[in-house]
């Protein structure tokens, strides 16, 4: 890189005595802002490297002149603020405005979804249009979806059989994104939801995702349950997740 050009000025203070002062900055950028400021940098800008005592008069009268233009920009930005801010805060009312109508209109397709379900029939493994349809909104919508489909499933609003569909589909998808909480999920349906069909949709569901993090969520499901074949389905989920744990950690 080049190094920065120096313009040396000389003058004398009085009879007897004389100062050199050296300006360096590629001459002080004088050309762009000679144009800016020609009564503040147009002194600086000289072919000759003597310059007077009057020149350098001059450029401390201009810094007055300089400093009301400052003034006057500052001013200027003081009366459009309160515009800025007011926009603003319309924009932030627009985005929760829009965030709002988006989760109510995703709320009511994930409803509209399990209500056209509820009279399907299942077969284990095959997709349907529910499952497809369901899983592109999670896919679309991320943990927004998920949420959803969990104040429907865990409430226990839905049918039973679609709820139980829906979560083994949900351990089993691909979506690294939504993985912690589709797993919360199916964790809190196994604990929670009371009914035994949808409990063992949700135990299929940490079977296919096969995560060793789920293995205390298991162990005290099998603790309470009572039905024997749904304990006994949760203790082979159990030592699935234990043999990948170690396989893990070997």
């Amino acid at each position: 890189m080049q190094a920065d050009a120096t313009t040396t000025m000389s003058f004398a203070v009085d009879e007897t005595t004389s100062e050199t002062y050296a300006l360096t900055g590629r001459e002080m950028r004088a050309e762009s802002k000679e144009r800016l400021y020609p009564d503040l940098f147009g002194p600086l800008h000289k072919s000759s490297s003597e310059t007077s005592v009057r020149g350098l008069m001059d450029l401390f009268d201009a810094v007055p002149a300089f400093g009301e233009y400052v003034a006057s920009l500052l001013s200027r930005w003081a009366e459009l603020l309160p515009e800025v801010l007011s926009y603003s805060a319309e924009l932030t009312d627009l985005s929760v405005d829009f965030h709002t109508t988006t989760s109510e209109q995703l709320r009511k397709e994930i409803v509209n979804l399990f209500r056209a379900a509820s009279d399907e029939n299942f077969e284990d493994g095959m997709e349907s249009d529910f499952v497809d349809d369901l899983l592109m909104l999670v896919r679309r919508y991320g943990d927004t979806a998920v949420c959803e489909i969990s104040h429907l499933v865990v409430a226990e609003e839905v049918s039973q059989d679609a709820a139980s569909e829906a979560l083994r589909w949900l351990g089993d998808m691909e979506h690294a994104s939504t993985l912690h909480y589709r797993r919360w999920l199916l964790e809190k349906a196994l604990l929670e939801c009371t009914s035994v069909i949808v409990r063992d949709g949700a135990n299929v569901g940490l079977a296919f995702m096969n995560d060793p993090v789920s293995i205390p969520s298991l162990e005290k499901a099998i603790e309470e349950a009572t039905l024997p074949l749904l304990r006994e389905t949760m203790v082979q989920t159990l030592a699935q997740l234990k043999e990948t744990e170690g396989c893990l950690t070997s």
